[in-house]
């Protein structure tokens, strides 16, 4: 066999993607030269790339025993420690072949990947700073470099990224989708919504671009023209919990919804959650302990500075602990003074920002709450806690103008203007009860920090 003829054969059938073939003269080179370091190198990748974790281990482990010295070898190590979420030891391996070879640019390229999955954000940008110098216009890089500034917040750095990526490749419908995400994160609404339209024009099957334009034209004022984009990506994609969100917010918008429409609409989402979420009544009969704290339960993603929270400290604050325990269940991302105040107010604040909602639920079973309220569900995906029922009795408040469309949802608090009595209790399922004053604004005591 002439090995030098054999492996640059190979080499042609693997770089035009027949990697059968390619591998299959890859073993033949080492049914002969068992320690053959590009052979069992390559062969491995092969391997790793159709799910042979354990051939490719050892092919690649054999190569750098022979060649220790060879970065490219280490770079596949790491890829193979990845694939089996080894993060430590993959991150080891790419960083020994920068070490070997620091203009490896798929080194710089995984590291970084490896980074942004571990939320390291900074060190991410700086290894794709380095394989983009390596290789300017490489498509992935600069792509996942801007995917990075979106993260960091650096909205006009990621902008400029996607407009020279533009220069390169102008009718690239990610990156059109991508600089219209970019400018409507840095203010630019108005300029975003023509990319946006770009985008679907050249791929109009993507629904999380659908789902943007939406969103846009919807903060441009334009509902009616939104719900078009949303339907569109709800049809190819009809779980998008954001999607949702964004569908069932729009609709309270447009001029042209009639209150049936907005009714069937918030009633086809409950059902697509209703099917996933397992029955659960295994509450006690709350009529057999007369003299017991009724347990309230509140969850909400808001009890930070948000809007939400200057209606709901007033009642926080006014509840009669006589006759009630406050429970506070804070999905909230970000913490500030105001989220210091609601917990030191609540008699049990838990944060649940780490959980998902049927752990959600569970917990708040385990706490025996016998009241939970919901107060932020004009979020669709907010309501999805009173799906997985977490208390005897569910109580949608605050931020509702609608039906949850929930079969589970007990009662809605509302007034008799937002949900008039000669027509509303038709288009709810729920029981609407009708406050004077349902909600009660407090203005900020100082600025939030």
């Amino acid at each position: 066999m002439d090995v030098d003829k054999t492996l640059e054969l190979a080499l042609k059938f693997h770089n035009s993607g027949d990697e059968a073939k390619a591998k299959e003269l890859y073993d033949d080179i080492l049914s002969q030269f068992a320690n053959h370091p590009d052979a069992n190198h390559l062969s491995g990748v092969i391997s790793l790339a159709v799910g042979d974790e354990v051939d490719a281990m050892q092919k690649i482990q054999k190569a750098i025993e022979v060649a220790p010295d060879q970065a490219i070898f280490y770079n596949s190590l790491g890829n193979v420690y990845k694939s089996q979420d080894m993060n430590e030891k993959a991150q080891l391996a790419f960083s020994k072949a920068l070490s070997l070879d620091p203009s490896l640019y798929e080194a710089h390229y995984n590291l970084a990947k490896l980074f942004e999955k571990n939320e390291k954000l900074e060190n991410a940008k700086y290894h794709l700073d380095a394989a983009i110098k390596i290789i300017p216009n490489s498509y992935e890089g600069n792509f996942s470099l801007a995917r990075i500034l979106l993260k960091l917040g650096s909205f006009s750095e990621a902008v400029e990224l996607f407009e020279q990526m533009l220069k390169i490749q102008p009718d690239h419908p990610d990156v059109l989708n991508g600089l219209a995400f970019a400018l409507e994160k840095a203010g630019r609404l108005v300029d975003s919504i023509p990319n946006y339209e770009k985008s679907v024009g050249l791929k109009s099957d993507e629904s999380n671009t659908l789902s943007n334009l939406g969103h846009a034209l919807h903060a441009c004022g334009r509902a009616d023209e939104s719900l078009r984009y949303f339907r569109k990506s709800l049809k190819l994609d009809p779980t998008n919990e954001l999607t949702w969100d964004r569908y069932l917010f729009a609709l309270l918008f447009s001029k042209d919804i009639s209150r049936k429409t907005l009714f069937e609409e918030n009633k086809r989402w409950a059902s697509t959650i209703e099917k996933k979420v397992p029955f659960f009544s295994g509450f006690d009969d709350l009529s057999l302990y007369p003299n017991k704290k009724i347990k309230l339960g509140y969850y909400s993603e808001n009890f930070s500075a948000h809007v939400t929270s200057l209606f709901f400290e007033t009642l926080l604050q006014n509840h009669n602990r006589e006759f009630f325990e406050v429970y506070c269940y804070s999905d909230s991302k970000e913490v500030n003074n105001v989220t210091a105040r609601f917990e030191k107010k609540a008699d049990t604040w838990t944060d649940v920002s780490q959980m998902g909602p049927a752990e959600i639920s569970q917990h708040m079973r385990t706490d025996g709450i016998d009241i939970f309220v919901g107060t932020a569900n004009f979020l669709a995906s907010n309501r999805i806690i009173s799906a997985y029922q977490p208390a005897p009795l569910i109580v949608s408040y605050m931020n509702q103008v609608s039906t949850t469309g929930l079969s589970n949802v007990d009662y809605l608090i509302t007034d008799n203007i937002i949900s008039p009595s000669d027509i509303a209790d038709d288009f709810f399922t729920e029981k609407l009860i009708r406050l004077t004053n349902f909600i009660c604004y407090f203005p900020p005591l100082e600025q939030v920090g």
